[in-house]
């Protein structure tokens, strides 16, 4: 049987204020990495934090866990191409899809719909309902910042 490390942090390395690579051989994700995750937002007053899997955002595949709180909003986002999918984890969200005549459909994300695939270039925005919203996104790659597109009412 195999266990996390103590300190999960020990394993993860910063990107950006709320992004980090996970560097481990085994990557173990369990209720005392969940947890410790979950303590360390409460505790900097973040609403948001991702951990990524894969080693660099050239990868084909970008595999991430990703901690929402209530009160985080991503509002209308869309890549060009690709796919993208949610694996419920923990907690419960709302992925609402905008469709081209602006109409919109909810998806929750919870255990009675836990696993969740879109096409990337489905519009969609991200609400956690409940204290936290935890879940595994797999979509493709390589990352570029750019090709994620947001809606602009402006």
């Amino acid at each position: 049987m195999s266990i996390a490390p103590n300190n999960i942090f020990d394993g993860l390395k910063q990107k950006s204020e709320f992004v980090y690579y996970l560097y481990e051989n085994k990557q173990i994700i369990n209720e005392q990495f969940i947890s410790q995750i979950k303590d360390k937002m409460i505790a900097e007053n973040k609403l948001q934090f991702r951990i990524c899997l894969h080693e660099s955002d050239d990868e084909k595949v970008q595999s991430m866990v990703i901690f929402y709180r209530k009160g985080f909003f991503l509002d209308f986002i869309w890549q060009d191409t690709g796919i993208v999918q949610y694996t419920h984890l923990e907690g419960k969200g709302e992925i609402v899809c905008l469709n081209s005549l602006g109409q919109e459909t909810k998806i929750i994300s919870s255990n009675y719909n836990p696993i969740i695939k879109l096409k990337a270039s489905q519009t969609r925005k991200i609400i956690p309902k409940s204290d936290f919203w935890i879940f595994s996104e797999v979509a493709e790659g390589p990352f570029k910042a750019e090709n994620t597109k947001r809606l602009n009412y402006g």
